[in-house]
């Protein structure tokens, strides 16, 4: 497997290609945002006692804290992590029952047991009773590759998790961070997680600080000047654009405020001239497709699969295969029978946003009706596509038109990539374009 790390002025991007086929993509764009799992100290503000919840300031956001098993009070000082993010209508949710990773455990600061994988081999349970002796009354999970590995490390890796969560905790200061999202946290989290051998990246920095340390682990490592998405296949415009083609069907993502719409297509075929036993592989073929861009997206909530109708019998054979199919799926997802209109209901555990979500945006000018790329996304593709003139035609002058009703907004930003690349624009105001800053 290869990992591919992006790094541009508006986002850090990381995926994964396994034999040419995309099965891993996050984007984290460069804000102050809160992500799932970063851990705050808060305070505080608001207690809600209907709703049994709290609203607790994070420094950067006010984010909202169910009070199981709370004795929070205003004015109280605590730490919180993040377990779902926000977005443009609701804010982040928080808990008090912190968890941070390491390489080889994982430290619960509130809770005094040691839990170990529940398919660990007896023979090697002696190392969980040695870290066990050595923290007593500190709460950790110990990760599976823990029981492959020396003790010093595992020991070296708890004693560092402690040491770093009690230097966060004493400084007390509303908006004090440890991120989970960080580049460091990211890629180890990412290595621990999938069997990667190659990483190529265009972050100099990352690659200089990290040449010694990814050649120990026997992994290939290399650094490229230009951005290393498009060079290997991954674009990023298609995943979002929310519509997929495939040889006897297409599959169409629709966002809206309280569910995902999956709605296959089979039209531009004569359906008249088809079997029932054909739309069954269809609909078998376009529910595997589905689940696999469901993961791959990162799509959460409710999600209504509208399948192409078939008869009742066909209906159960179905409802069969995705019984199957459900149980290897990494996400917790619960399905229903599929309905009498062929639907297929999907409730899927969302802790983050989807990928459609991060990168596009209520459209201004069709009144929520619809989406549009993100101030970040327009700025991102603009960057790439003026690196790749710079290079092509070596100019430093450009006309640039921007879409006239994010003018104001980007400008400043795009003032900063002039000064990024040397160069000097001369703009316009594009009264057509919603999705480009168009280099002229």
């Amino acid at each position: 497997m290869k990992l591919l790390i992006e790094d541009t002025l508006s986002f850090t991007k990381y995926a994964i290609i396994d034999n040419k086929e995309l099965i891993y993509i996050d984007i984290i764009e460069k804000n102050d945002d809160a992500r799932l799992d970063d851990i705050f100290i808060g305070e505080v503000v608001q207690i809600v006692s209907g709703l049994d919840a709290a609203f607790v300031n994070i420094g950067i956001n006010t984010g909202f804290m169910p009070m199981k098993n709370s004795k929070a009070k205003v004015g109280d000082r605590i730490a919180v992590q993040v377990i779902k993010e926000g977005n443009e209508s609701k804010k982040p949710k928080l808990t008090q029952d912190i968890s941070l990773r390491g390489n080889y455990a994982v430290l619960l600061p509130n809770e005094k047991n040691l839990k170990i994988p529940r398919n660990i081999n007896p023979e090697k349970e002696s190392v969980a009773e040695r870290i066990k002796n050595a923290h007593e009354g500190t709460g950790l999970i110990l990760r599976t590759k823990a029981f492959e590995s020396d003790y010093e490390d595992i020991n070296s890796d708890i004693c560092c998790l402690k040491e770093k969560y009690s230097l966060f905790i004493s400084k007390n200061e509303i908006g004090s961070r440890i991120s989970q999202n960080d580049m460091d946290s990211k890629i180890d989290e990412l290595l621990n997680k999938f069997m990667i051998s190659d990483i190529l990246t265009n972050d100099k920095n990352y690659y200089i600080i990290n040449r010694k340390k990814m050649l120990t682990r026997n992994m290939r490592f290399e650094c490229i000047e230009n951005y290393c998405f498009n060079h290997n296949g991954v674009n990023v415009e298609n995943l979002i654009k929310r519509k997929f083609e495939f040889a006897d069907f297409s599959i169409h993502i629709e966002k809206t405020e309280a569910m995902t719409v999956i709605d296959i297509d089979s039209g531009y075929i004569d359906n008249s001239r088809l079997k029932e036993s054909h739309f069954f592989e269809i609909n078998r073929k376009a529910v595997f497709k589905s689940l696999e861009l469901i993961n791959l997206l990162d799509i959460g909530g409710i999600i209504i699969i509208d399948l192409i109708n078939m008869p009742q019998s066909l209906r159960v054979q179905l409802d069969e295969y995705v019984s199957d199919i459900m149980k290897n799926q990494k996400k917790q997802m619960r399905h229903s029978k599929i309905t009498k209109n062929s639907l297929l209901e999907i409730i899927c555990q969302k802790s983050s946003m989807s990928l459609i979500e991060k990168l596009t945006c209520s459209c201004e000018r069709c009144n929520g009706t619809g989406r549009a790329y993100s101030d970040a996304l327009l700025l991102d593709e603009f960057e790439i596509a003026l690196r790749s003139k710079i290079n092509n035609t070596g100019k430093k002058e450009y006309a640039v038109s921007v879409p006239y009703d994010r003018y104001e907004r980007l400008l400043g930003h795009l003032v900063r990539l002039e000064k990024y690349f040397e160069c000097e624009f001369h703009y316009e105001k594009e009264y057509e374009a919603i999705h480009e800053i168009k280099i002229k």
